[in-house]
């Protein structure tokens, strides 16, 4: 149960969640619920409360590689394939559908949950405003692209995470090119930018505070980055 104490050993559950593979869990904050997207294309609910699945959400061209809670609970954000539909997690009834022209990979809301934002297989970051969410909400706002030297060298800068300052400022995204960048979220201005590894960049977090940035990927060695305030 949730009350076993801090400090053991073994897992308060152990689930078979998806039989090819686990992508990406989330935690519901709002609600004792767990998400998790599998490659078998199917994202799961389950209860904290008894390890107990609550839904079955089938959505995902081949898997589901992303998913994320806007920080209210409201939605759940689920990648498939080029779209990405936001649901009730409980009762799976669909709130909107995002389409772009390329196939997402990556997600996150931004603090406040008035933005998300998506990364897709080719570099590209794309931003949504809260009035997106709505019922037959379309607006839709790209920030930017990989630079025109490595889109020319024909490499796919897959990008691995994206994730905002806490204060919402900033748009991160670690790529598979070893390239780090950060974008102004509301201007869609690109901050900073660097080649920072010769191997896939698959990780990045903000510090609460938003002073530190945290980057890791393929080449094993984790990196520590100051911001400028």
């Amino acid at each position: 149960s949730l009350d076993q104490p801090a400090g053991s050993p073994d897992p308060v559950y152990s689930l078979p969640a998806h039989k090819k593979g686990v992508n990406q869990v989330a935690f519901d904050p709002a609600q004792p619920l767990l998400a998790s997207g599998g490659n078998d294309a199917v994202t799961r609910i389950w209860d904290l409360n008894n390890g107990k699945q609550v839904n079955q959400i089938v959505g995902g061209t081949f898997a589901v590689p992303g998913l994320a809670f806007s920080p209210d609970g409201e939605y759940l954000a689920v990648v498939n394939g080029s779209v990405i539909r936001l649901r009730d997690a409980v009762s799976g009834r669909m709130f909107s559908t995002l389409r772009v022209d390329a196939n997402l990979f990556s997600l996150a809301f931004s603090p406040s949950g008035d933005a998300l934002a998506a990364g897709d297989n080719a570099g590209a970051l794309w931003v949504w405003t809260q009035d997106s969410f709505k019922p037959g909400g379309n607006e839709l706002l790209q920030p930017g692209r990989l630079d025109s030297a490595v889109a020319k060298s024909g490499q796919k800068g897959l990008v691995w995470q994206v994730a905002f300052s806490p204060d919402g400022s900033l748009l991160g995204a670690a790529l598979g090119d070893g390239s780090l960048q950060i974008w102004d979220a509301g201007s869609g201005e690109k901050y900073w930018s660097a080649q920072i590894a010769d191997s896939a960049v698959t990780s990045l977090a903000f510090r609460p505070g938003g002073a530190w940035l945290a980057t890791g990927g393929l080449n094993a060695s984790l990196q520590i980055w100051g911001l400028a305030p």
